[in-house]
């Protein structure tokens, strides 16, 4: 799943709205959600207007398989993003904090009214820019999916644009300060002593009040004498609020400037009441903050301060910008101990109630965020219909560690007579299809209409990658390739040249890879493939090799003294002809040697015929596809490892030393010499075979196999890999 985040703010830009957008990014990052943060800093050095149309392209080309468009605020984000969602059909879910129209007349276009009387004047009043900013965040959140506000005020404000009520979402802002230091330390950090400290922070804009705050404070020191005000924050009135302290209260008023989160608090930490003279808070993070860390809270009864504070029982409640009253209200606050011992336990215990994860859960409900993961598996595999396949035990272990898992796979030869077939067990849906590949796709791409996915996964870079890209797409799911060849090596390149490139274009499009080796990581990152990548080999049941007992096969074909065993795909890509080739040379030396070849492919018939070419027709037996193959290994005494040049792993080779069988192949592909196996050159295989069958050398694995919960748990995480966000 991707979501866009169109923020006005966003770290290191500072306050409520930046600190927010983080917040709302960092929870989804944890969901298994892409998320691609657009920030409008992007764009704040080109000009006026250009400036807006370029962020409409940004968001746009960051929406494509999009689920959604978050824009953070109804104008300089939203109408740019309002554009990108219809020109994409990716739905926007708009976040209201404010009336941007008001706060832009009030800061420049000479608008004096509260925002209450703002909402319901005929904007006629106002200037033409005024209006059309009105106009603006209107239309935009009538064109939003669905229109999120922090508190039930600004609920009611929006509903006077002319957004349905049904259509909006009151999602309380939150807060976590953290552990925080002792007032007495924090104290020492900023070199207070005896005197009162009243803190306030915010924009240096006109309806913060800083002017009459300070001259309150002027009032209080005729009660507390050396009374400081200490002011964090900045913005458009910093000079004419700079001008007002130095004037009045000369060294008792210190500006603090832009103050990192962390240092703020503790400044918070550190004051005696936190007043905050407002004339307008649709949901104040500032006040939740001081409320949790058991600061005296002064404030207005405007917006959204009086669903966090209750006059004499949270706090206190004073008018904007009644400076006697003000006073007073600090005076009291500071000489009733218990009173404001009281108010400071009560605002705490609330304060607690706005918690990140109670509003970030319900974010999750709003996006279509799930806890677990829903993950559609497309694999080339006809063994997930056989019940006694290790395929089949590796599904159900996967299953096991999310919430749900659909698998498209092709049927097995004896059921493609039939139509598409399926199995359902504990959290897994397996869906078989049959007919040519085209057919196939054209139906998986239909079936996967009806199945909820947040992760897309395919079995191979190839024809099922595509159809995996392709539906990832239109989910806004995650899409996710498993690579089990080395596809840049020269031989693939050399032998698949329209699969490498297929390959490649989808490798540049995952959101995240899962390999089999150390090896294939390290061609995949020097090829400049910049998605994660994560390493997990290839299952191996360590149990059922354990408990597997060895075949008889020396009583099946007493006519054979040694017994090698191939056991693979029957296709040309395997190599398989080097054992025939070298057989004529060991049965010079052990004309009792017979080799078995356990699998299917297209290449059983070539195979057979060169047998009879070489003349050892009769000590070659074609088993065809068995499963039993950890008893085979157990039963004969020497396993050729049949490997592609290309090849990502190599099981055959870890599985048959598990067993305790030598293993001998004729390529250093996947991880057969780090597992123990033995590499010669085509030339000398004869040679080493009939060594190794001589000494009877018994097989030992070198690496270390994961468990099966292990391995699952690996899975599981590679799932929530994903590119980093931009």
């Amino acid at each position: 799943m991707k979501i866009v985040l169109a923020a006005g703010l966003y770290p290191p830009d500072i306050g409520g709205p930046a600190t927010f957008a983080k917040q709302l990014a960092d929870f989804l990052d944890t969901k298994n959600v892409v998320v691609e943060v657009m920030p409008f800093s992007a764009v704040r050095h080109v000009p006026p207007i250009v400036r807006h149309l370029y962020y409409a392209f940004l968001v746009w080309q960051k929406s494509r398989g999009a689920r959604y468009i978050v824009a953070l605020d109804p104008v300089s984000v939203g109408l740019p993003s309002l554009c990108a969602s219809r020109l994409r059909g990716v739905p926007m879910i708009l976040r209201v904090g404010g009336d941007f129209a008001w706060e832009q007349g009030v800061q420049r276009f000479g608008v004096t009214d509260m925002l209450d009387a703002f909402v319901v004047q005929n904007k006629k009043v106002y200037s033409r820019k005024v209006q059309l900013l009105a106009r603006i965040q209107s239309y935009v959140a009538q064109g939003a999916t669905r229109v999120v506000v922090p508190s039930d005020y600004l609920k009611q404000l929006t509903g006077k644009w002319g957004v349905r009520p049904d259509n909006i979402r009151r999602i309380y802002s939150s807060a976590e300060v953290g552990a925080l230091p002792p007032r007495d330390v924090a104290r020492r950090e900023f070199g207070f002593g005896d005197e009162k400290v009243i803190v306030s922070a915010g924009r240096f804009v006109p309806w913060k009040g800083f002017p009459a705050l300070i001259d309150a404070v002027r009032l209080v020191q005729k009660e507390f004498a050396g009374a400081k005000l200490i002011i964090a924050g900045s913005g458009p009135d910093d000079a004419r609020i700079r001008a007002h302290g130095k004037a009045l209260l000369d060294t008792d008023v210190v500006f603090m400037g832009d103050m990192a989160r962390a240092q703020l608090l503790k400044l918070v930490c550190a004051a005696d009441v936190f007043a905050l003279n407002t004339n307008y808070e649709g949901l104040s993070h500032q006040l939740i903050e001081v409320m949790q860390a058991g600061v005296p809270v002064i404030t207005t009864p405007v917006g959204g301060n009086v669903e966090l504070i209750e006059d004499k029982i949270s706090g206190r409640l004073v008018a904007f910008n009644d400076v006697e009253a003000l006073a007073k209200a600090i005076n009291e606050t500071l000489t009733q101990v218990k009173q404001t011992a009281h108010m400071v336990a009560t605002a705490r215990t609330k304060g607690q109630a706005f918690s990140k994860t109670d509003s970030m859960v319900q974010w999750a409900d709003v996006l279509g965020v799930r806890d677990n993961i829903q993950v559609l598996m497309l694999s080339g595999d006809p063994h997930m219909f056989n019940l006694q396949s290790d395929v089949r035990k590796r599904l159900l272990l996967q299953a096991e560690e999310v919430s749900s898992l659909t698998v498209f796979a092709p049927l097995p030869a004896r059921g493609r007579n039939k139509n598409d077939g399926e199995w359902v067990g504990a959290h897994v849906r397996v869906i078989g299809f049959n007919g040519t590949k085209i057919q196939s796709a054209l139906r998986m791409l239909l079936a996967s209409r009806q199945v909820e996915c947040d992760v897309v996964t395919a079995q191979d870079p190839f024809y099922l990658g595509l159809i995996a890209w392709i539906i990832a797409y239109r989910k806004s799911a995650t899409f996710q390739l498993q690579i089990h060849t080395n596809i840049f090596s020269p031989e693939f390149k050399r032998q698949h040249r329209l699969k490498m490139l297929l390959s490649q274009f989808l490798l540049r499009h995952a959101d995240c890879i899962r390999v089999v080796s150390e090896d294939l990581k390290k061609s995949l990152e020097v090829a400049g493939i910049t998605a994660p990548i994560t390493v997990q080999p290839i299952f191996i049941d360590k149990d059922a090799i354990s408990k597997a007992q060895a075949a008889h096969m020396s009583e099946e074909f007493p006519q054979f003294s040694h017994l090698i065993l191939v056991a693979a795909r029957l296709e040309k890509e395997k190599n398989i002809d080097d054992i025939l080739n070298a057989l004529p040379e060991i049965l010079k030396h052990l004309p009792d040697a017979g080799l078995l070849v356990a699998g299917e492919g297209s290449q059983q018939q070539a195979l057979k015929a060169l047998a009879l070419e070489k003349g050892v027709g009769g000590h070659v037996v074609f088993l065809g596809q068995r499963s039993d193959v950890y008893s085979l290994y157990k039963g004969v005494d020497l396993v050729f490892a049949a490997t592609a040049v290309y090849e990502g792993y190599g099981a055959t080779a870890v599985e048959a030393l598990a067993c305790g069988t030598p293993v001998i192949a004729v390529r250093d592909a996947g991880i057969v010499t780090e597992a123990g196996g033995i590499v010669v050159s085509p030339h000398l295989l004869a040679k080493e075979v009939v060594r190794v069958l001589h000494a009877k050398t018994p097989g030992m694995l070198r690496i270390v196999l994961p468990t099966a919960v292990a391995w699952a748990k690996l899975w599981r995480k590679s799932l929530t890999q994903r590119r980093v966000n931009s």
